[in-house]
């Protein structure tokens, strides 16, 4: 009888929150939850909800620069609170498990492509076993005609507009995040002569024409 009364009384104080919105004249005397709701706003015995903080696994090679990406999104990640495992591994573990056996849960690499690039390799639903590289299993039956198209039409504009149909394809899928595109600039000397600068799609070109280059120059008299 006592609570009773002492939960009239609560009831009474917090009218407004707790009696007038049932359209109560006198107080019940029941812990409903009306009154649950102020008892725990004042006395602070809410139970926060349990939440299941989102986990993910990073598979890389173990290659310096990949492993500091991994580091730089692992950071951006716990910001939002993601809670991340980085998993650095040999490239033949990267062969087996991820390339045949798809078991990964996130997987940062890079794709090194041509001067004529070509992703069919990549992304066409051909290539998802081995030796294929879509190890994301995307499939998409516009996107296949589109890789279809940039590697069997003879005219150039024809295939540039087959590819650039594919990219804008697979940006929507999304299917992988880009996250950049890297420039690898190489310091000469300036004494050095001889070097023709243009694109380059591996660096060990940058030697292509290595038997151009010179450094010293004098003149020499020819007899006429």
């Amino acid at each position: 009888e006592d609570t009773k009364e002492a939960v009239n009384r609560f009831q009474v104080l917090f009218r407004e929150d707790i009696l007038d919105p049932h359209n109560f004249e006198n107080p019940t005397g029941i812990v409903a939850s009306s009154t649950r709701a102020k008892l725990n706003e004042l006395c602070g015995g809410v139970v926060p909800e349990e939440k299941e903080v989102l986990s993910v696994e990073i598979t890389t090679i173990d290659h310096p620069l990949l492993t500091e990406v991994v580091e730089e999104i692992t950071d951006k990640w716990k910001e939002l609170g993601v809670k991340v495992k980085k998993d650095p591994v040999d490239l033949q573990t990267v062969e087996g498990r991820v390339l045949e056996n798809k078991d990964f849960e996130a997987f940062l690499f890079g794709i090194s492509m041509e001067a004529i690039p070509d992703p069919f390799r990549w992304w066409h639903s051909s290539q998802t076993d081995r030796p294929g590289l879509n190890f994301t299993n995307y499939r998409n039956e516009e996107a296949d005609e589109f890789l279809e198209d940039a590697v069997t039409l003879l005219d150039k504009t024809e295939r540039e507009k087959a590819l650039e149909d594919f990219q804008n394809r697979l940006l929507e899928d999304k299917p992988a995040i880009f996250i950049y595109s890297p420039h690898y600039l190489y310091l000469v000397d300036n004494k050095i002569k001889g070097i023709s600068e243009g694109k380059i799609i591996n660096s060990s070109q940058r030697f292509k024409n290595l038997n151009n280059w010179y450094i010293n120059i004098k003149r020499v008299w020819e007899n006429n």
